[in-house]
Protein backbone atom coordinates (compact mmCIF):
# COMPACT_ATOMS: atom_id res chain seq x y z
CA UNK A 1 0.00 0.00 0.00
CA UNK A 2 1.30 3.45 -0.90
CA UNK A 3 1.17 6.00 1.91
CA UNK A 4 0.56 9.57 0.79
CA UNK A 5 1.35 12.70 2.77
CA UNK A 6 -1.21 15.47 2.84
CA UNK A 7 1.53 18.08 3.09
CA UNK A 8 4.40 19.11 0.85
CA UNK A 9 6.54 22.23 0.85
CA UNK A 10 6.89 23.85 -2.57
CA UNK A 11 9.59 26.45 -3.00
CA UNK A 12 11.28 28.50 -5.67
CA UNK A 13 14.91 29.49 -5.28
CA UNK A 14 17.60 30.91 -7.52
CA UNK A 15 20.20 31.40 -4.79
CA UNK A 16 19.53 28.39 -2.57
CA UNK A 17 18.29 30.37 0.42
CA UNK A 18 14.63 29.40 0.01
CA UNK A 19 15.65 25.82 -0.69
CA UNK A 20 17.52 25.60 2.62
CA UNK A 21 14.59 27.09 4.52
CA UNK A 22 12.08 24.84 2.74
CA UNK A 23 14.16 21.77 3.57
CA UNK A 24 14.21 22.74 7.26
CA UNK A 25 10.45 23.30 7.29
CA UNK A 26 9.81 20.01 5.47
CA UNK A 27 12.06 18.18 7.91
CA UNK A 28 10.08 19.54 10.86
CA UNK A 29 6.79 18.60 9.19
CA UNK A 30 8.01 15.17 8.15
CA UNK A 31 7.29 15.78 4.49
CA UNK A 32 9.07 16.48 1.22
CA UNK A 33 10.27 19.82 -0.17
CA UNK A 34 9.91 20.25 -3.92
CA UNK A 35 11.34 22.92 -6.19
CA UNK A 36 8.53 24.47 -8.22
CA UNK A 37 10.75 24.31 -11.32
CA UNK A 38 10.84 20.51 -11.01
CA UNK A 39 7.04 20.12 -10.98
CA UNK A 40 5.45 18.89 -14.18
CA UNK A 41 2.04 17.70 -12.99
CA UNK A 42 -1.18 19.30 -14.20
CA UNK A 43 -2.82 20.31 -10.92
CA UNK A 44 -5.80 22.17 -12.36
CA UNK A 45 -8.14 19.30 -11.46
CA UNK A 46 -7.18 19.22 -7.76
CA UNK A 47 -9.21 20.66 -4.91
CA UNK A 48 -7.19 23.02 -2.76
CA UNK A 49 -9.02 23.64 0.47
CA UNK A 50 -12.48 24.76 -0.51
CA UNK A 51 -11.45 26.25 -3.85
CA UNK A 52 -11.25 24.24 -7.01
CA UNK A 53 -8.43 25.18 -9.33
CA UNK A 54 -9.93 26.20 -12.65
CA UNK A 55 -8.18 25.17 -15.82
Amino acid sequence: MIEMNATIVIYGSSTGTCEAIAEKIASKLGCEALNVQDLTADIRHLDVGRRRIAG
